[in-house]
């Protein structure tokens, strides 16, 4: 009695794994330069097994060929979606969802280039940034710059004082070179100096300034206090602590100089 039922639950056992590797192994498919999304109708129609995806999912009009005997739904696959940027998921009751494969690390690369002017000159300390992340640099000297880890679909903001701002895709391997166009509207801007008005295109000296929120924000007794370490190349010295008495010296580039000069 014990053998026979231990053959009896051998027997069941085998008819299971039996049954499971036909249910895996129950694709056969032979054809030739036919689209992808035909190949799918008919494994669909010759197997159990059903596909979902977006009709706009790109890959679908490849032509393929195939020849499977009673071959898995991984290895089916597998020889179907070579050479396409197509990945598969296995749902319950034999549901295959189609979906884009995502871009890997892999698929980036650095992306090296030149920003110049409208002449052709090289654009010193322009600003590139890798658009929509904190990714980014500067030009060198001569203009060039290099980013790593750029995904091949993505946008370069490439952006630099008095030149417009233009937005470059992503192209290629080789290295680009960026044009900015002077922005004549910020040239026309004019600066209060400290002997009159001028505008930034005649401007030559070097101008710097500071907005009024910035010093309504900090704790002083008087202005010249307040602009305490916000100008470059000024020094401000309060020589007094007492309160409300303005004894400061002011130094415009006048430290550090040859001979204190």
């Amino acid at each position: 009695m014990k053998s026979n039922h231990f053959l009896v639950r051998w027997l069941c056992v085998a008819l299971f794994v039996l049954f499971a590797w036909n249910i895996q192994a129950q694709i056969t498919v032979d054809v030739k330069n036919e689209p992808l999304k035909e190949v799918l109708k008919q494994i669909e129609r010759s197997s159990k097994y059903s596909f979902f995806y977006n009709v706009e999912l790109e890959g679908l009009d490849k032509l393929v060929t195939i020849k499977t005997d009673n071959a898995s739904l991984e290895e089916t696959m597998k020889q179907l979606l070579k050479g396409t940027n197509i990945t598969f998921e296995k749902k319950v009751d034999n549901v295959v969802v189609l979906l884009p494969r995502q871009k890997t690390a892999k698929e980036s690369r650095a992306i090296s280039g030149k920003v110049v002017d409208g002449n052709g000159d090289a654009i010193i300390g322009a600003s590139i940034i890798v658009k929509g992340s904190s990714v980014g640099t500067s030009t060198d000297v001569n203009g060039n710059f290099t980013i790593d880890h750029v995904s091949g679909q993505a946008m370069l903001v490439v952006s630099s004082i008095g030149y417009k701002k233009e937005e470059v895709a992503v192209t290629g391997g080789t290295p680009v070179e960026i044009r900015l166009s002077e922005d004549s509207n910020l040239m026309d801007e004019v600066v209060v100096v400290g002997y009159g008005v001028q505008k930034k295109i005649n401007l030559t000296g070097s101008v710097v300034s500071v907005d009024h929120d910035v010093l309504a924000n900090r704790p002083i007794a008087n202005v010249t206090t307040g602009l305490q370490g916000l100008l470059p190349g000024v020094s401000i010295v309060n020589t007094t602590s007492r309160p409300g008495d303005n004894n400061s010296s002011i130094r415009v580039r006048g430290v550090g100089t040859l001979n204190n000069s």
